[in-house]
């Protein structure tokens, strides 16, 4: 079974989203280190002049233009991280480390709309052969798919766990006391993504959340190869590996 064409728009519109996030979330970083440089100016000005200077508040706008250039650091880091993942499109991937940077990447996103994710990794490395650039877009859309239910501020908790047969599952919950139903569940994109991903993706109202069970191994490997047109040449890669 091939990949429909729209899943090649899918994944550049996924690329397209999470690059502007982030450098939505870059030019805030660079607004306040600006505005904190001017402040910084001011002072130097003020010492040339010979008037005092509050040396304990000089010191606490160094720390802030420290702790906002590690921020924007961080958030440079997580790019990097997310425009690799496209290099080789699968690969065996631990799922606590690509769920930290999908929070990460969606930190805009949530922002927006007043939620705050929680995340509980596992305690051992949960070790999957996968897609995680496409992962990735799987786990945006359930995020969207929760915020969207609810339409309110909140919670929404994400947790990892191992199953015993191999494989992960990505356990999402929302804290709304009503969601609405007068949309799809699971949108379209998400059914395309989780059946190129061999993935089980389902809904339990009643608890208000969204399952992830994901394979140990992608048995399937022609419906990811089908996508390798939009990064490059997967078949390529592979055989460098």
């Amino acid at each position: 079974m091939k990949i429909p064409e729209n899943m090649n728009q899918m994944g550049i519109g996924f690329f397209g989203t999470v690059m502007a996030s982030i450098s939505h979330e870059l030019k805030n970083r660079i607004a306040v280190i600006k505005e904190q440089a001017g402040l910084l100016k001011d002072y130097s000005a003020m010492a040339e002049q010979g008037l005092e200077i509050n040396t304990e508040r000089l010191g606490r706008l160094g720390q802030g233009l420290t702790k906002q250039v590690a921020k924007a650091d961080t958030i440079l880091k997580n790019m990097n991280k997310f425009t690799h993942s496209a290099d080789n499109l699968i690969r065996s991937t631990d799922l606590n480390d690509l769920l930290r940077l999908s929070v990460s990447l969606a930190k805009h996103l949530t922002d927006l709309h007043r939620i705050s994710l929680k995340l509980r990794t596992a305690e051992t490395p949960v070790k999957v052969t996968t897609s995680p650039f496409f992962l990735m877009n799987l786990i945006w859309l359930c995020l969207e798919t929760l915020i969207r239910a609810a339409d309110k501020p909140g919670t929404i908790s994400v947790e990892i766990l191992k199953r015993a047969k191999g494989g992960g599952l990505i356990r999402m919950q929302r804290d709304a006391a009503e969601l609405r139903t007068e949309r799809p569940v699971i949108p379209e994109k998400l059914k395309l993504l989780s059946d190129a991903l061999e993935a089980d993706v389902e809904w339990k109202k009643a608890d208000k959340m969204l399952f992830v069970r994901l394979q140990a191994d992608i048995t399937n490997y022609d419906r990811i190869k089908d996508l390798g047109t939009i990064f490059g040449h997967y078949k390529e890669a592979e055989n460098h590996n």
